[in-house]
């Protein structure tokens, strides 16, 4: 096979000498597209070419059209010697690459990048480049970023979706096409003209504290900085334990926010929730005991052997099924037996929440009451204990006591198939909304709370009641 891929650059004289030469002697040149600059060249050198529209047109998409590309140019070259011409580089035309991969026998000449033809003075030879073919959600690209192979409205629209969703759609990008450049906001790249050549957008280096979208990488590096010797006095004194209570109080705020369906603070407290999670991240890196990367890849790596269902040879066609393999996985994780099984939840969770979870997983085994009365009357009995104390009891034995009485309530509001952390704050929150009724209607009279007789609290009680 003797056939040569040639990138043509993005203006004349950008073909190089041996470029040129192989382009004089072979039999047959096959240009990608009519590109000005690259017919202009080959008829100043005299040099017969044919284009591929025809390929263009029996093609049902962009992925077959470079396949069938591919295999004109590769069928020509078994019987002849052949060059195949693209504007820019080689890296960016797909049926190249197509070829490279699979024939490495093929001759190269890479070519100037299209990339590099909207770079100003001023810019930094420093840039990531990736085909819009190739962009995907689960990539991180950092700027200076070129976005080639651009060569269809779709495509283009992908791409602006894509890139607004990582640098905001407002920001001004570098549109590069049949040889000209120009400035446009990222929203109007779709509603450029696309030529069938492609086209190139590049996104310039956005100063880090300018960005208008953040990522989670974001975040750890302000951490760097904010922990670092130049950083914040309060943030760098930090530890895991010192912050362990802010990380409970950001929790129950997110689960505020979502009980009271207010998306705009479940959008912020999810992310106070998440700055908990880096900062324990950032310290463990500093004390060499797990970087934010061991935490990712420990979770990711938890998600796809839980989830064999989807990511594996299990199967699970409804909630409950997906659990059951979920719980499977899990065991099979901690190699755990059924007894610790069991009881492998936080002993730091609201200790109602704990009551709850111990009183079901034991009524998987059998360990439960088989009526309404077995329930009351351990309740029953667990006050008894409390009176036989005394009036006034101190020490351990009251608090023990107590803890019996509160664990007999919690299960038997669990035996009715009810959260005791739910009902409580349901009894909390009604409780406050008729003290506050209480409190309106001694205003309302003139009186101040902390000179209400018991019998004053007891008939506004009962009026608050009626409401």
């Amino acid at each position: 096979m003797n056939l040569t891929l040639i990138g043509m650059g993005n203006k004349e004289g950008d073909c190089t000498l041996s470029a040129f030469s192989a382009i004089r002697t072979a039999q047959k040149v096959y240009v990608r597209a009519e590109t000005p600059h690259i017919v202009r060249f080959l008829k100043e050198q005299g040099v017969a070419y044919e284009t591929l529209t025809a390929v263009y047109l029996k093609s049902r998409n962009f992925d077959t059209l470079y396949k069938n590309i591919a295999k004109e140019v590769l069928a020509a070259a078994k019987t002849q010697s052949v060059c195949y011409l693209v504007d820019g580089c080689l890296r960016e035309d797909r049926a190249a690459q197509y070829i490279l991969k699979r024939h490495r026998s093929v001759n190269a000449e890479y070519g100037v990048s299209k990339a590099c033809a909207v770079f100003t003075p001023d810019e930094t030879l420093s840039y990531q480049t990736v085909s819009a073919y190739d962009l995907s959600e689960s990539e991180r690209y950092i700027t200076p970023l070129a976005v080639y192979d651009i060569d269809d409205g779709f495509l283009a629209s992908e791409v602006k979706l894509l890139l607004s969703s990582r640098f905001g759609e407002e920001i001004t990008v570098t549109y590069y096409a049949n040889g000209k450049k120009k400035q446009i906001p990222l929203y109007e790249l779709d509603r450029q003209k696309i030529p069938p050549t492609g086209a190139v957008v590049f996104v310039n280096r956005v100063d880090f504290f300018q960005k208008d979208r953040y990522d989670f990488y974001d975040l750890t590096y302000i951490l760097t900085l904010l922990r670092g010797e130049n950083g914040c006095p309060w943030d760098r004194v930090q530890t895991h334990e010192s912050i362990r209570g802010d990380l409970i109080e950001e929790c129950y705020e997110l689960i505020d926010a979502i009980d009271n369906r207010d998306v705009d603070n479940m959008e912020e407290e999810t992310g106070d929730v998440l700055l908990q999670a880096a900062f324990h991240a950032q310290i463990g890196t500093e004390e060499g005991e797990f970087t934010v990367d061991d935490v990712t890849t420990r979770l990711c790596k938890k998600l796809i052997f839980r989830h064999s269902h989807v990511f594996g040879e299990d199967k699970a066609a409804s909630k409950e099924e997906a659990l059951a393999v979920w719980n499977k996985n899990k065991k099979i994780e901690h190699g755990e037996k059924a007894v610790d099984e069991m009881f492998r939840f936080a002993a730091g969770l609201p200790q109602l929440t704990r009551a709850e979870k111990t009183k079901k997983r034991c009524r998987k085994v059998g360990f439960d009451w088989t009526t309404q009365k077995e329930v009351w009357d351990k309740v029953l009995e667990e006050i008894r204990e409390i009176e036989e104390l005394g009036e006034s009891p101190s020490g351990d034995r009251i608090r023990e006591e107590c803890g019996d009485f509160l664990l007999a309530a919690a299960c038997a509001v669990a035996h009715y198939g009810l959260s005791p952390e739910l009902a409580l704050k349901e009894g909390v929150d009604k409780f406050q909304n008729r003290f506050r009724k209480v409190a309106a209607l001694a205003e309302k009279d003139g009186k101040a709370l902390n000179e209400l007789s018991v019998e004053e609290y007891d008939g506004y009680w009962n009026l608050s009641k009626k409401d």
